[in-house]
């Protein structure tokens, strides 16, 4: 996300094995709330977007570092609940439990394919309401003005 980014030019990324590298931010969005980074992948393997829109009812997967990095690679399943439009943007609404810490993380379908990213989660005294809000990974997209690749 972009409020993660913030204004910086260079970014540290963890990968899920924890080891580190340094990205570098090259596009960003405010109003959106997204940003690209490059990075050095070391041989990993990118994970599929789907940019079909997901239903209500499906299942979906939160993967972050909620509250501390202690936590990193974080698994969290739910449903999608709804599809909202808030100040003319889309998002995917889903009760996949997220906490800070996982903003700018995948939301993942059945298949492992990004089809959102964590952007926020509505509280009640502090803890979680299971109501939680995906950009759809196709705004993102739209937003960088990126076009996957096959």
């Amino acid at each position: 996300n972009q409020h993660v980014v913030g204004d910086s030019k260079y970014v540290k990324v963890r990968w899920p094995d924890g080891r580190e590298g340094l990205g570098e931010v090259l596009r960003v969005d405010r109003r959106r709330d997204v940003a690209l980074i490059r990075t050095d992948a070391s041989g990993r393997q990118p994970l599929a977007l789907r940019s079909a829109e997901m239903q209500v009812g499906d299942t979906v997967f939160a993967v972050g570092t909620p509250l501390q990095s202690t936590l990193q690679g974080t698994v969290t399943k739910g449903i999608v609940s709804a599809h909202r439009t808030t100040d003319g943007m889309s998002f995917i609404q889903s009760d996949v439990v997220i906490n800070s810490g996982n903003s700018g993380g995948p939301l993942l379908d059945e298949k492992a394919a990004v089809t959102g990213i964590a952007v926020s989660g509505i509280e009640l005294g502090g803890a979680p309401a299971g109501i939680n809000f995906f950009i759809p990974i196709a705004d993102a997209l739209r937003a960088l003005n990126l076009q996957p690749a096959n």
